[in-house]
């Protein structure tokens, strides 16, 4: 309902524009009426099109979609969350053979096995840190372990990756999971679940404090033309769309029920 109401403000403000314009350049009534129709037709089309396009995912849009992944890493049962962390990183490095056991997963780097942990924690420390690579990393066969932290993590925790070899220990932090997010991961806009409108709610769409700018904007164009020409029709629907106007102006944009 919005998006025709959008695009008949759009086509009827181009055509009284259009109007009023030939009308002052001296162009008989007729012609210019045809020519007016014709330019708001045009803009409608155009502005419907324009409007069908998907639109592309703002900057906003995108973080908020990154935080909720990483959210969700933290509170996702471990083997989704080593699942998902995993298809991000084999978009970016030669990874292959996944295989989640006890806790962590196994997979192959260039040939070499290596081992990924995620970190799910809202905060991580050095101590957690150094019991995972302990509990995992330390009795394994591995040559490298990779741990994911998607939570927030204490500023020398990555001091603490340093110290930590046999196997090497690699950190991907909130940051790095963050890039390799946007980058690599299939981020969309939330849907927009929609239902049908009942006619008494439509009709009080149709009346919401915000379009009364659009109906006055359009009753003075109706009016100004009809000073012009003395068409008595466009007082007539000046006047009723003024009416409406007035009538949106004291509507409440605060439902009766939240639910």
């Amino acid at each position: 309902m919005g998006k025709t109401l959008d695009l008949l403000f759009i086509g009827s403000a181009l055509f009284l524009c259009v109007l009023l314009v030939l009308t002052f350049s001296g162009v008989a009534t007729q012609p210019a009426a045809l020519i007016a129709l014709a330019a708001g037709i045009s803009g409608t089309v155009l502005a419907e099109r324009l409007m069908a396009r998907r639109p592309r995912l703002s900057g906003r849009v995108r973080r908020r979609s990154t935080d909720a992944f990483l959210k969700k890493t933290i509170y996702e049962d471990a083997a989704r969350a080593h699942e998902a962390v995993f298809t991000l990183l084999e978009k970016r490095y030669p990874l292959a053979d996944p295989s989640f056991e006890g806790g962590c997963l196994r997979f192959t780097h260039m040939g070499e096995p290596s081992l990924l942990c995620v970190l799910q924690k809202l905060r991580a420390s050095p101590d957690d840190l150094l019991a995972l690579w302990r509990k995992f990393g330390a009795k394994s066969n591995v040559r490298t372990m990779v741990i994911a932290v998607p939570g927030k993590a204490d500023a020398d925790i990555r001091v603490q990756t340093l110290k930590l070899h046999a196997p090497e220990t690699v950190l991907l932090d909130r940051a790095q999971l963050k890039r390799l997010a946007r980058r690599y991961g299939s981020i969309e806009a939330p849907e927009r679940h929609t239902r049908a409108a009942r006619p008494f709610q439509a009709l009080r769409s149709l009346l919401s404090r915000r379009r009364a700018w659009r109906y006055a904007l359009e009753s003075t164009f109706l009016i100004l033309y009809y000073l012009f020409t003395g068409a008595w029709f466009y007082l007539l629907f000046g006047l009723a769309l003024l009416f409406i106007a007035l009538i949106c102006l004291p509507a409440s944009e605060e439902p009766e029920k939240l639910i």
